[in-house]
């Protein structure tokens, strides 16, 4: 009474099996030449996401897709097409050291243009910002004064003109309303307003 069951069972398995190996093919690079080509650039590809001259750019950002046909680009440029240029470029993008590589490209590019506003990233992007407001030929001069808002916006400036941040990033808001930002501000602002005489009290007379 128990042999359907076991039939069914070892065919599903059959499947499964026969499905897992299908997999594992398509997995692999393709054939002897395209694999041997393959081999050869993996290396060189890896590289271009790590050099500025080629990939690691403002240019392409935290965009994978753009990373990826940079470095693939570029490695055809450098060595002449695949045999099987569509299997190829599968086959490195889809390892496991060329997904890794896009994985952390796209990290350090999250943070580095700002997209990442978590406390390291925060942390990674202050010192810049608030030397911006000590700076003259930055934000501490009459242009912008006891202007707190003015003062928030020309640090944050900085960080887009000096270290590629998005001018859209969430470091606008998260570095001024950290504890550190805010207590910058605020003494952006006393100092400014004292030396604008906006600030009459007897310490200021004084």
């Amino acid at each position: 009474m128990y042999r359907p069951r076991i039939l069914l069972w070892t065919a599903s398995a059959a499947v499964f099996v026969i499905a897992s190996a299908l997999a594992a093919r398509d997995a692999r690079a393709c054939d002897n030449q395209t694999n041997g080509w393959v081999n050869g650039v993996s290396n060189y590809w890896h590289g271009t996401l790590g050099r500025a001259d080629y990939c690691n750019n403002a240019s392409i950002g935290p965009d994978r897709q753009k990373a990826a046909d940079c470095a693939w680009s570029f490695t055809v440029s450098r060595f002449g097409p695949a045999p099987d240029g569509a299997c190829a470029r599968q086959a490195i993008e889809n390892s496991p050291q060329g997904r890794a590589d896009l994985d952390e490209f796209v990290r350090n590019w999250q943070v580095a243009s700002g997209g990442d506003c978590s406390a390291a990233s925060i942390a990674a992007f202050f010192p810049h910002w608030h030397g911006a407001l000590g700076k003259a030929e930055y934000c501490n001069n009459a242009s912008i004064g006891p202007d707190r808002q003015k003062a928030k916006d020309c640090a944050f400036q900085a960080l887009v003109s000096d270290k590629g941040v998005a001018p859209n990033s969430c470091l606008r808001d998260a570095i001024a309303n950290s504890p550190e930002g805010s207590a910058d501000l605020d003494e952006f602002v006393r100092k400014w307003q004292i030396a604008s005489g906006a600030d009459c009290s007897p310490s200021s007379i004084a």
